[in-house]
């Protein structure tokens, strides 16, 4: 009786905690914590720049109203993680209401060029939503890079918005678009190594430009190996998964062997987590390793969220130098999805999946298709909402839930590196206009005025 007696009394005492209590009162949907929450949000977004004449009634009810229909899409979603649950649960204190406010103070960044942050887009095309694609999942013919149905392309925006702490050497993640326009990837260096005197940033800059190099090569107009992977035929479902550990085989080689060909030829000390996706024909196949990752979303509904690899809490895979304690690339998770014209492509380091959840996502994406704002404002918009809600002390994230369920005691947001790849799936002929596969290009300009360049190994 008295082990029962003491065993009531902890759990009332951390019912009463502030965590707990913050916690509960997001799941009970307080008004109180939304408002605040808003408002904070709101005035965040307006200390960056002046807000536009934006209303909040530009946000589409449609749209804004998957917060509220996270059960139509959770059960598509594949071998989703404890810590994916989370963050589709606690969405459901949000409101139409905090998404109108929250991403009209966000669209201020669409109006104005930001005080500091990188972005980078790929294509001139305006990112107009033309209408639904059908969620049938049925596919759309035989490939063929000569004739058939009409090819299909990434049109991207890119946006790298560093710890403030570490503005001046441009963060430690970086990405890579490749000129096909079929091939996008993002890595967040390993900020550990700079208690060592290495560049922490330095093997994500290397490892992605080796990866849009080997893009570059495999997945442009006539490439072979592009081929091969656009008309081998495969009986798996549209949505299918290699196990951990499996080796690259058939299709899903492609996307795995740009990773590990990258890995083989970067040469400076450091680690990293690595995400890479290729389009080929009407499918993506993607390489996650580690807490990066990747979400699809079709009719402004998530579809498939790339669970995370951790080996603890806080302590994700990762491929690094020879001389690190890492993992090999070939442990990376493999995913093969079937996809639409329109279907859209958020990929984003752990400073974007720490601090939103996944309706969060989905509502500023849709919100910036709404309003024709183009891939590298949208990647804009998207980086600098992780950021106002990593600033957030009392916003119970989806980093503050993974550690409640880890048995740490932890509130708010958490303040890291940010980087955003948005990537539209839509029809080559639809950039005729703007650079074509093959000829695509960046222009981007890290605040300090040039990009970091990688160090030699030490």
């Amino acid at each position: 009786m008295r082990l029962a007696r003491l065993a009531n009394t902890l759990v009332n005492l951390a019912k009463q905690s502030p965590a707990m209590q913050t916690m509960q009162s997001m799941t009970n949907g307080s008004a109180q914590i939304r408002g605040a929450r808003s408002q904070a949000l709101l005035s965040a977004c307006q200390s960056v720049t002046p807000l536009p004449s934006v209303q909040p009634g530009l946000v589409s009810q449609s749209r804004c109203g998957g917060w509220q229909k996270r059960e139509q899409h959770t059960a598509s979603v594949l071998r989703i993680s404890a810590r994916q649950q989370h963050r589709v649960f606690s969405a459901s204190a949000l409101t139409n209401e905090d998404a109108a406010a929250s991403l009209t103070a966000g669209a201020s960044l669409f109006e104005g060029s930001s005080s500091f942050g990188s972005s980078a887009s790929f294509s001139s095309s305006s990112t107009s939503n033309s209408s639904a694609p059908s969620t049938s999942g049925t596919r759309s013919g035989p490939w063929s890079s000569r004739g058939g149905i009409a090819p299909l392309v990434l049109i991207s925006g890119a946006y790298v918005l560093p710890h403030p702490d570490k503005m001046a050497k441009g963060g430690e993640d970086w990405f890579y678009v490749s000129e096909s326009m079929r091939s996008i990837g993002v890595a967040d260096g390993v900020g550990g190594w700079a208690e060592i005197g290495v560049d922490a940033g330095a093997y994500a800059r290397q490892l992605m430009g080796h990866a849009k190099e080997f893009a570059d090569s495999w997945t442009a107009d006539g490439s072979a190996e592009y081929d091969a992977a656009c008309t081998q035929v495969l009986e798996s479902p549209l949505i299918s998964t290699a196990s951990d550990n499996a080796p690259p085989q058939s299709k899903a080689a492609l996307q795995q062997t740009i990773l590990e060909k990258a890995y083989y030829k970067t040469d400076v000390r450091g680690s990293s987590t690595a995400c890479v996706v290729v389009l080929a024909a009407d499918r993506i196949l993607a390489s996650n390793l580690g807490d990066s990752g990747f979400l699809v979303l079709r009719n402004g509904q998530v579809v498939f969220h790339s669970p995370q690899q951790q080996h603890d809490f806080n302590f994700p895979y990762q491929i690094g130098s020879f001389d690190s304690m890492s993992d090999p690339p070939q442990s990376s998770q493999r995913f093969e999805l079937g996809v639409l014209p329109d279907d859209v492509i958020v990929m984003g380091t752990d400073g974007l999946w720490d601090n939103c959840f996944d309706e969060e996502v989905a509502s500023v994406i849709n919100y910036c298709q709404d309003v024709n704002m183009p891939m590298d404002k949208t990647a804009q918009v998207l980086a600098h909402y992780a950021r106002h809600r990593a600033s957030d002390p009392k916003f119970a994230s989806p980093f503050a839930y993974s550690a409640f369920q880890a048995g740490f005691a932890y509130m708010g947001g958490k303040m890291d590196d940010i980087t955003v790849v948005v990537a539209r799936v839509a029809a080559a002929t639809e950039v005729a206009d703007g650079p074509l596969p093959g000829q695509g290009g960046t222009n981007l300009t890290m605040p300090n005025g040039s990009p970091p360049q990688p160090q030699s190994k030490l």
